[in-house]
């Protein structure tokens, strides 16, 4: 199943972007984004909010998205106006203390936003940096402290539609480069021929941890990987007595090592190993249809996809421990880190998992607790089928086993090129000469076409 990856902001900063005027980056409780009438000309502000992805790998799917505010506004019903939202990536000027400020650009118009000309609401003309991944036709109601969300794609469930932000969150992402940028999301261009359209949100400062600005991200990781090698190999140093080893490399969803999940199976013989290494000598004589299947195993993370109340998704079997407390931080053997969302008498009763580290993991194994930022102990998770997902690569290939007798193999032995002390390479195969005490002996392998 997908993960849902929530994170609270890094930082945000409502800035404002007049031609000539200067970006501001505000320590406030609340911030704008919109137009403002003030003394002689508006205020028009653009909100920008940044989070960090690296948790989530390269290569993933992002199947949707939401951003989460607590508005700071009471608007009793939805307004007509033009609100632009999108996604870009962090340009690196941007400081979590500092936000936009004066000493990281040359220019006001060197930000990446919208830009009025001259300063008035119906000049909106200009738009520096990215284009805006999605637009609402209108301001929607809502109640000061009330939670409002803007959105689409799969998995997530935002109070307001925003058609295109998944599709623009994933180009971002892919954008990143081997920098892992976090990336930024903004509010902009709100006016409907007036001075007074604009939204109000509880911003990174606030006190209150679930008043913050909050990200939702339904993700699914790369599909493991596998890779073959060839390695003829002499046995007892003999020149009839060789075999081929046919050597995987399995790559997991996280980059771990998956070998110990792989599967080698023969359309003749069933099942003939687990592991990274198929042996010729594993098979009989005939024509091998092989099916290698590379399984990566990891936990589910993130919370409930529908409710985003808290609740981990399937947490499974678990024990709670000992001594622990709210918002305490629980690291496990394998990498993850749990977030203890509710204790009862110091006991862990509910939790949510962060993004998967492992991706090697057994079903029935037991994930115990190494570290924690609390005084707590005993937590543990047993890994099944309802808090796990795996995800798998398969590879076909064949292989033709001959019957043939030991002096045929003798023959092609000394055929083979100087140097080539154990098989001779033909046609995209090999033929391996094995050991055999005579007619009747399996002698031959030609592995055809390996991916």
């Amino acid at each position: 199943m997908p993960n849902l990856l929530v994170q609270p902001a890094q930082s945000d900063v409502s800035a404002i972007a007049v031609k000539n005027g200067v970006p501001i980056a505000p320590t406030v409780v609340v911030i704008y984004a919109g137009s403002v009438a003030g003394k002689g000309s508006p205020v028009y502000r653009n909100l920008f909010v940044r989070w960090d992805l690296t948790g989530i790998p390269a290569g993933s799917t992002i199947n949707g998205c939401s951003v989460e505010f607590t508005s700071n506004t009471t608007r009793a019903a939805a307004t007509t106006a033009n609100v632009e939202f999108g996604w870009l990536k962090d340009d690196g000027k941007w400081t979590a203390s500092g936000g936009f400020t004066t000493g990281n650009y040359a220019s006001v118009n060197e930000l990446p936003m919208a830009r009025w000309g001259a300063g008035v609401s119906t000049d909106v003309t200009v738009w520096e940096g990215e284009a805006p991944g999605g637009t609402l036709a209108t301001m929607p109601a809502t109640s000061s402290g009330v939670k409002i969300s803007f959105g689409d794609g799969t998995g997530v469930s935002p109070t307001d539609t925003v058609t295109g932000l998944t599709a623009q969150l994933q180009a971002a992402f892919d954008a990143r480069g081997v920098d892992d940028a976090p990336v930024c999301f903004h509010i902009c261009r709100i006016y409907d021929g007036n001075n007074t359209k604009q939204m109000d949100f509880r911003s990174n400062e606030t006190a209150t941890a679930t008043q913050k600005p909050a990200l939702y991200v339904n993700w699914t990781p790369p599909d493991p990987t596998s890779s073959f090698v060839v390695n003829p190999q002499a046995q007892d140093g003999g020149v009839t007595d060789m075999t081929v080893d046919i050597e995987g490399t399995f790559v997991g969803c996280f980059g771990g090592d998956v070998g110990s999940l792989t599967t080698w199976t023969s359309s003749i013989a069933g099942l003939l190993t687990t592991g990274t290494d198929l042996l010729e000598t594993d098979l009989v004589v005939g024509a091998h249809t092989m099916t290698v299947v590379a399984t990566s195993r990891y936990l589910n993370s993130g919370q409930d996809e529908t409710n985003f109340d808290n609740s981990p998704i399937s947490e499974g079997t678990f024990s709670g421990g000992t001594g622990h407390a709210a918002s305490d931080v629980i690291t496990l053997d394998t990498g993850e880190t749990v977030t203890v969302d509710a204790v009862s008498s110091g006991v862990v009763t509910q939790f949510t998992l962060s993004e998967p580290v492992a991706d090697d993991l057994q079903l029935g194994q037991t994930l115990s607790q190494s570290s924690t930022t609390g005084s707590g102990t005993g937590f543990s998770l047993l890994v099944e089928n309802g808090n796990m997902t795996a995800q798998t690569d398969t590879t076909q290939f064949t292989i033709t086993v001959y019957d043939i007798p030991d002096e045929m193999a003798e023959a092609i032995a000394a055929a083979r090129s100087a140097g080539d002390q154990t098989s001779l390479q033909i046609a995209g195969g090999f033929l391996s000469a094995g050991a055999g005490g005579g007619s009747g002996e399996k002698g031959i392998a030609v592995i055809d076409a390996l991916p």
